[in-house]
């Protein structure tokens, strides 16, 4: 699945696969494992379409056509981590090319729309919990923490 993100990425034209290599070699006293490789892809997923709402109110089309690029380069590094070879994966792997096949086209087509705004925020609102479950992934010591907190005297009876 995503979890080898990265270790099969070569493609020497894509810029994010050239940018996470170097983030790799750079962070090798601190590996990055791959759900922390995807979580740092989402949040820039959504910075770009947070900043294309914002370059959409201010009328910079240009910007919005950079960072479209941007977002479309972040969609190819994501997609080619999917491994369709191992069974265990496959399901996973099925949604999240269908989910950033999503992505992708809905980037394409959002300045057609009627509202432009309200489809990056629709956009922002389809990721973002895809997002929190891959930082979730990536924290697990954090989730575990926060459950044990939350769990915490489950067991008491409720005092009335």
């Amino acid at each position: 699945m995503i979890a080898n993100l990265g270790a099969d990425m070569t493609d020497s034209h894509n810029p994010y696969a050239q940018a996470m290599q170097a983030y790799k070699k750079a962070e090798a006293s601190k590996p990055l494992n791959g759900f922390e490789i995807a979580t740092k892809l989402y949040a820039g997923i959504l910075k770009n379409l947070y900043d294309c709402k914002r370059a959409y109110e201010d009328k910079n089309f240009e910007e919005i056509v950079e960072i479209h690029k941007n977002t479309f380069d972040i969609l190819e590094a994501l997609q080619s981590s999917l491994s369709f070879e191992d069974d265990k994966a496959v399901e996973t792997s099925d949604f999240l090319y269908r989910f950033y096949n999503i992505i992708f086209v809905k980037v394409a087509q959002v300045l057609e729309q009627e509202d432009p705004a309200a489809e990056y925020e629709a956009l922002i609102n389809y990721v973002k919990p895809v997002y929190d479950r891959w930082k979730n992934l990536s924290e697990p010591e954090k989730v575990d923490a926060q459950s044990a907190e939350e769990n915490e005297g489950a067991d008491q009876p409720i005092e009335e």
